[in-house]
């Protein structure tokens, strides 16, 4: 009854509490999305090598150092990790925040054909997996083809970056600063 008799004495305020009220409303929700889904943009791209029949040792011997020296000239990247397990090598390349990720693929996939020519024989092309923690959800599309297949390459980038293999063993993990953050 209060509530009733306060807004008959003051309707102006009254008005001005409920136009602050809708106010506040709408520049929430406006600002939802970015606070619940925030656009992380960390460019990261996976290079995966296998080849059958190789020790850590010898793995990091004949292929990831050839690629960490060729991906040290790739424009925009911050820093390399690399780890060699039994039969394959796996190299986190991330780059810094504001680069074209597609022109870095590019790049990538270029030194990578390079560094082939300088490894044993029978190497296969190594596999390229681009990776970027941008959330980017649409009402409506829910069920929609396109985002089962998202989850799925999801579950793949996941088991690529938890170091998931079909051959479990020892892992030798290094990381390494590229010459051209150290340059700055």
């Amino acid at each position: 009854m209060w509530l009733i008799r306060l807004a008959l004495r003051r309707p102006i305020s009254v008005m001005v509490a409920a136009a602050a009220i809708l106010l506040g409303a709408w520049l929430s929700i406006r600002s939802a999305p970015a606070d619940i889904f925030p656009s992380l943009g960390i460019p990261v791209i996976y290079v995966v090598q296998p080849y059958a029949g190789m020790s850590p040792s010898q793995i990091e011997s004949q292929f990831v150092t050839y690629y960490e020296y060729h991906f040290l000239y790739i424009a925009g990247l911050d820093h390399i990790e690399s780890q060699s397990i039994q039969g394959a090598g796996l190299l986190k390349l991330y780059f810094r925040h504001g680069t074209d990720i597609a022109q870095s693929m590019a790049q990538v996939t270029a030194m990578t054909f390079r560094a082939n020519s300088f490894m044993p024989p029978g190497t296969l092309p190594a596999f390229i997996v681009r990776f970027d923690a941008v959330v980017r959800f649409q009402p409506g599309n829910w069920s929609s083809p396109a985002i089962r297949i998202a989850n799925r390459k999801f579950r793949l980038r996941r088991s690529i970056a938890c170091g998931r293999c079909s051959v479990r063993c020892q892992a030798t993990p290094r990381r390494r600063r590229s010459a051209v953050r150290s340059a700055q």
